[in-house]
């Protein structure tokens, strides 16, 4: 059932949304659609209070693994009933059609092979995802295409640097996955400087065994319980992972709009820079 922390978190949510359309939206069909502009204030402050006796509660961000930033991040949506959860959708690991069952097919159309029924990796992120998370050091994490196009990259130095929780958020080439390293490489250069896009070439398989399992090399790695066997359609609702619905970090990022929309901006920098404190990246000085 849903606590009254459940509920401030909607009001957070749904004031918020409120307090955008007001202020950039405008009013049509008499009304019908629309918030009135005058209203902007008041939504963004329903949505700051609510905020704000969620971050007075007990409930907080996830930090049980600090010295992992990574693991901590995967861990977040793992563990159930953890402090960041406000409210979930439960599952269990039986099968959803059994009579206790509420199982879910998360795993099975989300992880790589190997996967029953040819399934798996469903959902595949483009590069400009990837390319969302930033670095460590504040940098924008935007590839120098001209760069990388000056010769040959090893992936652990494409990706140096890069923010933790996109090593927790998506898996790719070189991730390590029940013991092994996932392998989406298409194509191999010869000494000649060709490409060799099938077969293989002195015993070397031309194509990694993930590479036509997502079209774009990228997987989504959250969420995925890496303890489940996926290998036969019987696991296809046995995910038992909850789905969160709202979370604590959620809140503080509520918060720092609605704070920056009050003119509150140091209120707002400190909500945002908790979160980047959490994952490990480094503080903002300003923030607009």
């Amino acid at each position: 059932r849903p606590t009254k922390y459940a509920a401030l978190a909607l009001k957070s949510r749904a004031a918020l949304y409120a307090g955008s359309i007001a202020e950039n939206g405008t009013v049509a069909l008499d009304g019908l659609v629309g918030i009135d502009k005058v209203l902007a204030k008041t939504y963004y402050q329903a949505s700051y209070d609510a905020s704000e006796l969620i971050m007075k509660s007990h409930h907080s961000l996830y930090d049980k693994y600090p010295n992992n930033k990574v693991q901590n991040f995967r861990q977040l949506f793992l563990e159930k009933m953890n402090p960041e959860v406000i409210f979930v959708k439960r599952h269990n690991d039986q099968n959803a059609t059994t009579a206790n069952g509420n199982g879910w097919g998360y795993d099975f159309f989300q992880g790589p092979k190997p996967n029953g029924w040819g399934e798996g990796s469903k959902n595949a992120p483009y590069l400009e995802m990837a390319e969302a998370f930033e670095y460590i050091d504040g940098r924008s994490g935007k590839l120098d295409r001209a760069a990388i196009q000056q010769g040959l990259w090893a992936i652990s130095d494409l990706w140096k640097g890069k923010d933790p929780r996109f090593f927790a958020t998506i898996y790719t080439q070189g991730t390590q996955w029940k013991g092994n390293s996932l392998d989406f490489h298409r194509g191999i250069i010869k000494p000649d400087g060709n490409l060799q896009a099938d077969g293989s070439y002195n015993g070397i398989l031309a194509n990694g065994e993930q590479y036509m399992f997502t079209g774009t090399g990228f997987g989504v790695l959250k969420y995925l319980d890496e303890s489940l066997d996926t290998r036969n359609g019987e696991a296809i609702a046995r995910s038992s992972t909850d789905w969160i619905v709202f979370r604590y970090g959620e809140v503080l990022l509520n918060f720092a709009e609605a704070a920056l929309s009050l003119q509150k901006d140091q209120e707002a920098l400190d909500a945002i820079n908790k979160i980047r404190g959490r994952a490990g990246i480094s503080n903002l000085s300003s923030i607009d």
